[in-house]
C-alpha cells in the first residue's frame, strides 16, 4: 500500500471533450479559473519592476549573424533570472520571436548554440535560463528544493511557468520588440511549462515541443494538477494557437489531437523535422490514427 498511496489519495480528473467552438472557450475559462484557483494560486498579482541589468554585450562568433545582450531581470520581487537575446541585425517587424526555455545542461555557451544557428538572423531569439537551470543541481539538491517549495503552494516547474511568462513580458514591453508571432520551445517536461505559460499569457502564438511527456503522471510536477487536468487538456486548451512537436506526440496526445480536428484546427496541431522547420517553415498536420 505504500508504494501505491499517491494513487489512492489522488482521484485524477477525467479529461472533458469539446465538440464547438463555444464549448471549447468555456472549457478553457473554466480551466484557467480551476487552475489559479488551484495550481497557481501563488501568482503574483502586483507588478514589479524588471530591473534589468546587463552582463554583457559580446556573443563571441553569435555576434555575425545577430545583435547579442545577455541579462538578468527581475520575475518575482528579489528573484532574477538570467537571458540571452538575439536580435537580427537588420531588426524587422516581421522577425518571429522564439524563446528557448532550457533546460539544464541545454544550450548556454557559444561553442552550444548550433540547434538555434538556422535562426539567428531571421528571428529574435531569447534562451531563457529560468530558475533552477543555469547551473544543474544535484539529485537531493532538487528534492530538497521542491519539497521546500511545497510549503508556499509552488514546485519548480510552476515557478518556471511564471519565469516564462515574465520573459515574454520583458521581451515585448520592456524591450519593445515587434515580433510577428511569439513561440515558446521546451524540451521534455519544459515544453509543457511553456504549454502552461501559453495559457496564461495570450500573446505566446505557438508552442514547440520535443520530447514531451504524455502526462503528469510522469513529469512535470505541479501540485493539485491531476485533480484538476493532464497534459493533452491543457494543450486541447491552447486551441487555435498552435502547436508543433520535433518527435513522436505521445499517445495521450490523441486526445488534443481530436479537438483540435472538432474545431477545424487540425493544421494547428502539427509536427516538424527541425526547429527551423517548426519556426519558419510549414511543417506537417500530424495524421489521425
Amino acid at each position: 500500500m505504500n508504494f501505491k498511496i499517491h494513487n489512492s489519495l489522488t482521484k485524477p480528473a477525467a479529461l472533458k471533450p469539446f465538440s464547438s467552438v463555444d464549448e471549447g472557450a468555456g472549457r478553457r475559462t473554466e480551466l484557467l479559473s480551476e487552475l489559479r484557483d488551484k495550481v497557481f494560486r501563488w501568482f503574483p498579482t502586483k507588478p514589479i519592476p524588471f530591473d534589468t541589468q546587463q552582463m554583457r554585450n559580446r556573443g563571441g562568433w553569435l555576434d555575425r549573424y545577430s545583435n547579442y545582450k545577455d541579462v538578468s531581470f527581475q520575475t518575482e520581487g528579489g528573484v532574477r533570472v538570467r537571458a540571452q537575446l538575439l536580435t537580427p541585425t537588420k531588426r524587422s517587424a516581421e522577425a518571429p520571436l522564439v524563446v528557448y526555455a532550457k533546460r539544464p545542461g541545454d544550450s548556454i555557451y557559444f561553442l552550444d548554440a548550433d540547434e538555434l544557428l538556422p535562426l539567428l538572423g531571421r528571428c529574435t531569439v531569447l534562451i531563457l535560463n529560468s530558475r533552477f537551470t543555469e547551473t544543474a543541481v544535484s539529485a537531493a539538491e532538487h528534492a530538497n528544493i521542491e519539497r521546500t517549495s511545497v510549503w508556499s503552494g509552488r514546485t519548480i516547474a510552476s515557478m518556471q511557468v511564471w519565469d516564462i511568462i515574465r520573459a515574454v513580458q520583458w521581451v515585448l514591453d520592456e524591450e519593445k520588440i515587434q515580433a510577428s508571432s511569439v513561440a515558446v520551445y521546451g524540451k521534455g517536461a519544459m515544453g509543457i511549462v511553456g504549454l502552461y505559460a501559453a495559457l496564461f499569457e495570450n500573446r505566446i502564438d505557438a508552442v514547440i515541443l520535443n520530447d514531451p511527456p504524455g502526462s503528469h503522471w510522469r513529469e512535470p510536477a505541479l501540485l493539485n494538477v491531476l485533480r484538476v487536468t493532464d497534459i493533452a487538456e491543457v494543450a486541447a486548451a491552447l486551441a487555435p494557437r498552435r502547436i508543433v512537436s520535433l518527435t513522436e506526440y505521445p499517445r495521450e496526445f490523441d486526445f488534443t489531437k481530436d479537438q483540435f480536428h472538432l474545431l477545424g484546427q487540425s493544421e494547428n496541431f502539427a509536427r516538424a523535422h527541425s526547429l527551423p522547420e517548426a519556426v519558419l517553415g510549414q511543417s506537417q498536420r500530424e495524421p489521425r490514427r
